[in-house]
């Protein structure tokens, strides 16, 4: 049977492949670690060195550069190899992959084109490494792995029931103990209308585990329960629609006939309300509209006034105390009366007002005369207190008017003034801040003026100090040129080292040292270039040696009459990676 087509736009198949070959790339951090070797090591200036050289100078493992090179940058190393042969700078020697690896791992490369066959199954037939197949495939082979990963890309894109063949290989179906385990559940699914919490409980199965089985392996089951359920609602509110006494007020009639009877029992509206487990505000409607006479007869009903105004019979009774307690209590405040009457506190003004204006009139003349004799007690308190601080201010002057005085003179710093007059520091100096505030600014501007000078004076003497530092040194200088010069001259035509030259001179070997380096760096390093250009021509062709021959150091120094450490010492300084070389001829030629 054809596997089913799939619709996949281009752009789903592109977030799916960047997706699953993200452990095939190079990861970010990776990428800065080598991009500076990785560059060098593309680079022409950089071809006499080798990878291991380029690898050390850039503070990386030779083998991991090397892996980055095959995995990431294949052409890069075939390049350097041409190059380098036809510079003359390549070593001798086998490089590359070996006769016998392509060999042992061609069976399994063979198998590994069958992309539903895993590196570890392919392994295992031929007998190889996992780990080295993976390795070997990833760096010599890239187009049977990037296939393999498309191959994987499109399968996980499908759904899961079409998945003929699922991204590792075998084919995609569940486990039996899976089928055995959601067997019983499955058969409840299909042959109840159970939901599937309480199929998890009766067979005691995860609710989300047996959903999601659900989901990937029976979406026709579901689809079918979604269906019926759909069909059984869409009945349910067909019948409800066409059901017989629905029209007129035969329901309405049916339910709250018998309120009639409670009503005249004398049970009030919403006692009947809550027997009946009726609405209120509907119970009252309909009574309104039907059997008014019943309505007016119970507390629900509305009452008229003499005056000509409808009122609630139940709420006519509520405020009738209200009214009476404030004829008797006019002063007293509608929170008060709305709070000792458990009524709104809206509602008391409000009823008040338009039932019984002259009571309401009576209690905002006696509100008023109230409020206006508490803002006569809160003045006269606020005029005592004003008086208090006013005398409470009067005597913290005098106590610290003496005081005040001293600090103005200026003579005198606040710590010495407080302990004068016996007060403490902190106390005077918030007096000082919060009543004389112009004698703290005018002693801080003094103070301020005081260690400008202060400073410019430092400076000035820092600045004499400075130019006797600098007559110092000129004085010097001109002691010392005369001291050195003729040594200087001598060691400018180079036929003596600096202690024998200071030796003869009389001149201290370090002095004269520093003396040349500061004033003469390029005789310096004119030596050293000339010593170097002697070290080379002197060790050259033991160098040489040392490149392709598997004897030591000692045997390579006796060779060409060399002293063993003079020879160590001048690899160590001018190309420790020679050693390395040697190593690794000597340790091949040992294999």
């Amino acid at each position: 049977m054809p596997e089913p087509e799939v619709n996949i736009t281009e752009q789903e198949r592109e977030k799916h492949v960047f997706r699953y070959t993200a452990r095939y790339g190079q990861r970010p951090e990776t990428e800065a670690v080598y991009r500076d070797a990785i560059q060098a090591c593309q680079s022409i200036e950089n071809l006499q060195l080798t990878i291991t050289e380029i690898a050390r100078m850039h503070g990386v493992k030779p083998e991991c550069l090397r892996n980055q090179l095959k995995r990431h940058f294949p052409e890069v190393i075939q390049q350097r190899e041409q190059l380098r042969d036809a510079l003359g700078y390549s070593v001798p020697g086998n490089r590359g992959l070996k006769v016998a690896t392509v060999k042992k791992y061609a069976p399994a490369i063979e198998l590994l084109r069958d992309a539903t066959l895993t590196v570890r199954e392919v392994a295992q037939r031929c007998g190889v490494s996992y780990l080295g197949l993976q390795q070997h495939l990833i760096f010599y082979h890239k187009d049977i792995a990037d296939s393999r990963m498309l191959f994987r890309t499109d399968a996980l894109l499908k759904p899961v029931k079409e998945r003929k063949e699922s991204a590792i290989g075998g084919v995609r179906s569940p486990r039996p103990e899976t089928v055995a385990h959601f067997a019983s559940a499955l058969e409840l699914y299909r042959t109840s209308a159970l939901t599937l919490p309480e199929i998890s409980e009766r067979c005691h199965v995860n609710e989300r585990a047996f959903a999601s089985y659900l989901k990937n392996w029976y979406p026709e089951e579901r689809e079918r329960r979604k269906q019926e359920r759909e069909r059984k609602l869409k009945e349910k509110k067909e019948a409800e629609k066409n059901r017989p006494d629905r029209s007129g007020i035969t329901v309405a009639r049916k339910l709250y006939t018998p309120a009639i009877t409670l009503l005249q029992q004398g049970k009030t509206l919403s006692e009947v309300a809550r027997e009946l487990g009726v609405d209120l505000s509907n119970l009252s409607g309909w009574l309104r509209r039907n059997h008014p006479e019943v309505l007016e007869q119970c507390d629900a009903g509305m009452m008229v006034l003499p005056s000509g105004r409808k009122v609630c019979r139940r709420t006519w009774k509520r405020f009738e105390p209200v009214a009476e307690y404030m004829s008797s209590h006019p002063s007293k405040t509608t929170v008060y009366v709305a709070s000792k009457f458990s009524v709104p506190l809206s509602s008391v003004g409000k009823h008040i007002s338009t039932h019984y204006p002259e009571i309401w009139e009576r209690h905002c003349k006696a509100c008023a005369a109230k409020a206006a004799k508490e803002r006569e007690r809160r003045k006269k308190e606020k005029e005592a207190r004003v008086a208090d601080v006013s005398a409470a201010n009067n005597a913290v002057a005098q106590k610290y008017a003496g005081a005040v005085e001293a600090y103005a003179s200026g003579e005198l710093s606040m710590v010495q003034v407080a302990e004068e007059f016996g007060l403490e520091r902190s106390s005077l100096g918030n007096y000082l801040r919060a009543h004389h505030p112009d004698l703290i600014e005018n002693r801080r501007q003094v103070y301020h003026k005081q260690l400008e000078e202060m400073r410019r004076l430092k400076a000035v003497a820092e600045e004499i100090q400075r130019e006797e530092w600098e007559l110092r040194k000129a004085q010097r200088r001109y002691t010392v040129i005369p001291k050195y010069e003729p040594a200087v001259d001598e060691y400018r035509k180079g036929n003596i080292g600096l202690k024998p030259l200071a030796d003869k001179y009389g001149l201290c070997n370090v002095s004269l040292r520093n003396y040349i380096g500061t004033r003469y760096p390029e005789l310096i390093e004119a030596r050293e270039k000339a010593v170097r250009e002697q070290l080379d021509q002197k060790y050259a062709a033991a160098v040489r040696e040392i490149l392709f021959s598997k004897d030591s150091l000692d045997v390579i120094a006796r060779r060409h009459g060399l002293s063993r450490n003079g020879l160590r010492n001048y690899i160590k300084r001018y190309g420790p990676h020679l050693m390395d070389i040697h190593k690794a001829v000597a340790g091949n030629n040992r294999q």
